[in-house]
């Protein structure tokens, strides 16, 4: 029996996190892509299963006081249902695939034209990832749009999106409620 879940609002968003957390976690845990709503399945899983519960979804903003407002909602609503099971909601900001420019080689990677990024462009690419990503990828099918992003994904760019922040914070929690003594390591084992 895994000993905590993850509910992502896609497939995709499960397939990425799959790639970025580390396997002694993975071994532990289920990552449910809700398909619908994340937040009601995430009730869910938090009334049925009872068991530690992370709600991972896109903020789908870059305005903190959204971002805060939204935090605070999904908060009080699992709060509501949790009867003291740790649960934890983690925003990406602005949305899961900001992770794939954590690393602004990457871009230059899966560009056809090897084009390096200014920092300003980097910046505007961090507030809409997704959309960035597909025109340089240039894929209309969001399934080999993400095929052809798993399969460019190198270490240096994989090392950078674990030492993002909210992954690293979510490492911590899982760590936290898997009772695990040592944590993890981030490094990526060959």
């Amino acid at each position: 029996m895994k000993k905590a879940l993850i509910v992502t609002e896609g497939k995709h968003d499960a397939e990425i996190l799959q790639k970025v957390l580390p396997q002694e976690i993975l071994e532990k845990i289920q990552i449910i892509p809700s398909g619908g709503s994340a937040l009601s399945l995430a009730r869910t899983v938090l009334v049925t299963k009872q068991i530690p519960t992370v709600l991972f979804v896109d903020a789908d903003s870059n305005n903190e006081r959204t971002i805060l407002e939204k935090q605070a909602d999904l908060n009080d609503s699992l709060n509501s249902v949790s009867i003291g099971t740790k649960f934890k909601v983690f925003l990406m900001v602005p949305e899961m695939e900001v992770l794939f420019l954590e690393n602004p080689d990457f871009i230059k990677n899966i560009s056809h034209n090897h084009e390096e990024f200014s920092d300003f462009e980097l910046e505007l690419a961090r507030s809409n990832p997704k959309k960035i990503l597909s025109q340089i990828v240039d894929k209309t099918d969001s399934n080999s749009f993400y095929q052809k992003l798993f399969a460019d994904l190198d270490d240096k760019t994989l090392i950078a999106m674990r030492n993002h922040k909210l992954i690293k914070d979510l490492t911590e929690f899982l760590v936290s409620v898997l009772d695990d003594s040592q944590p993890p390591s981030l490094a990526l084992k060959k």
